[in-house]
């Protein structure tokens, strides 16, 4: 089987090989697959994606005519593939449901923190030798409210992680258990 892998980096194709043992004929490229350039497919049975490679309705299309059959999302989320259409063109797709979640918590406890305290204003005013605090007055996240929409892994460990270090916890509905074991807060 052949399969192109989409956003590859060195370390990926090393990580690849290591684990692959010959199995699977893996080429890599860097560049994101776009409606552009979505003809390199032609010839392999499958690709691997990351979240920025977009599958649209088009996009969709051209890969069932370069006769890709499967899709290998490297993500969590597949909202960047549009589902209906990939079941149109016979296309099937996975993702990573267990991808740590969390690694993905943490990294929204960071990205609030880092808005909070305008960073990236920072960045940019040190990086052109400015090393005053004009416009720089951050906010504290104890003094926030939060809001997690969906509390299934991710959004319970964002809980967690909020609650555990940083505010106090006030839910604005009930918590329950799915009959799929999941977590929901309801009304």
């Amino acid at each position: 089987m052949k399969v192109l892998v989409w956003c590859a980096t060195a370390e990926d194709c090393r990580v690849f090989e290591q684990y692959n043992k010959g199995r699977i004929e893996f080429e890599y490229t860097p560049d994101t697959l776009t409606e552009e350039n979505v003809s390199s497919c032609k010839g392999y049975e499958g690709i691997v994606i990351q979240t920025r490679c977009m599958i649209t309705e088009k996009v969709a299309a051209l890969l069932a005519e370069a006769g890709v059959k499967f899709i290998a999302c490297r993500s969590a989320g597949f909202d960047h593939v549009n589902l209906a259409a990939i079941k149109k063109y016979g296309i099937k797709a996975c993702n990573v449901p267990l991808y740590s979640p969390n690694a993905i918590a943490e990294y929204a406890v960071m990205a609030s923190m880092m808005a909070l305290r305008k960073v990236k204003k920072q960045l940019h005013m040190t990086g052109k030798g400015d090393y005053t605090l004009k416009g720089l007055r951050g906010q504290e996240l104890r003094d926030q409210t939060i809001g997690i929409i969906g509390t299934g892994r991710i959004g319970m460990e964002n809980i967690f992680l909020f609650h555990k270090g940083y505010f106090t916890l006030r839910p604005l509905s009930k918590r329950r258990r799915e009959s799929n074991g999941n977590l929901c807060f309801s009304g």
